[in-house]
């Protein structure tokens, strides 16, 4: 009993190397087509780089004219403010329409379903 706890403890912190994966890759489907893989894998061009800094610079440029113009209502874009302030925020609203029981007053929770191009790869 005793040679099992050590070996087990000599062994428990001991890297060893995967021989193959093959039979734990047989029983996943591949989702992305090699026309998918391809297309994701091509290298920037030099012009996709420019534009995309010169778009940069320029929000940053603007960034100190945005903030003072920006109602605080539209977190998102207001600097230094996380997109999880706002879901926090929506969880307390939740909260407190659910405690909620008496009140001459209605309340109501709109959710949207929004998506950014950038959240999603087609």
């Amino acid at each position: 009993m005793v040679v099992i706890v050590i070996d087990y403890f000599k062994e428990l912190f001991t890297i060893y190397s995967i021989k193959s994966c093959d039979h734990v890759l047989s029983g996943i489907q591949p989702c992305i087509l090699k026309s998918m893989n391809d297309e994701l894998s091509v290298v920037f061009k030099e012009e996709e780089l420019l534009e995309a800094v010169k778009t940069k610079t320029v929000v940053n440029r603007f960034r100190k004219v945005l903030d003072v113009h920006i109602d605080e209502a539209q977190g998102v874009l207001v600097l230094g403010r996380q997109t999880t302030d706002d879901i926090l925020i929506s969880y307390e609203l939740l909260h407190t329409f659910k405690k909620r029981k008496h009140g001459s007053h209605g309340s109501f929770a709109l959710k949207l379903y929004m998506s950014k191009a950038y959240d999603r790869v087609e």
